[in-house]
């Protein structure tokens, strides 16, 4: 995941609670405020930050309502969804407000997004990956697998990672 300065003096500041408080209505910007809210009063001596990941029966994520989430509390919001390059991941952060975002599918097989990403937000050019280090990287990544798993199970779950990379 990728944060913004603020976002990352927040989160230094921020002690686990492992609650997680889930809500299925974010069509209006007045249930961040109420979960905000709740959040203090349960536990005043700590900060949050929100994660929103909302996306549509279609598989489609809606930014709109993570940049209300966004209007709606004084907390690091971190957005969510349909993040597959770096343009996606600057675009997200800059027509939401969001203060991070954070990547999902779009990394399966593809690892080098977050460099990508570190590039573009630094104004550095980026070199995409080699046929070579693209191969490399998916068998280190079966070899963590086969280590983690044992190799039946990792060979199995491997050919759809190894499916992703050739993408």
């Amino acid at each position: 995941a990728f944060f913004s300065k603020a976002c990352l003096d927040a989160m230094a500041l921020i002690r686990f609670i492992p609650d997680v408080i889930q809500c299925n209505d974010w069509q209006t910007a007045a249930v961040p405020v109420y979960l905000q809210a709740m959040y203090r009063q349960s536990f005043p001596n700590t900060r949050c930050m929100y994660t929103i990941h909302n996306i549509e029966y279609q598989g489609k994520a809606d930014p709109v309502v993570i940049k209300r989430v966004k209007e709606a509390v004084c907390v690091p919001v971190v957005g969510n969804g349909d993040i597959c390059s770096a343009d996606d991941a600057v675009k997200m952060m800059e027509y939401t407000g969001c203060d991070g975002v954070m990547i999902g599918r779009g990394a399966l097989g593809n690892p080098f997004i977050f460099e990508e990403i570190k590039c573009l937000l630094e104004g550095k050019s980026y070199t995409p990956p080699t046929i070579s280090q693209k191969i490399a990287t998916a068998r280190k990544q079966v070899a963590l697998m086969i280590e983690d798993k044992g190799e039946a199970v990792a060979i199995c779950e491997a050919r759809k990672h190894l499916a992703w990379y050739i993408k």
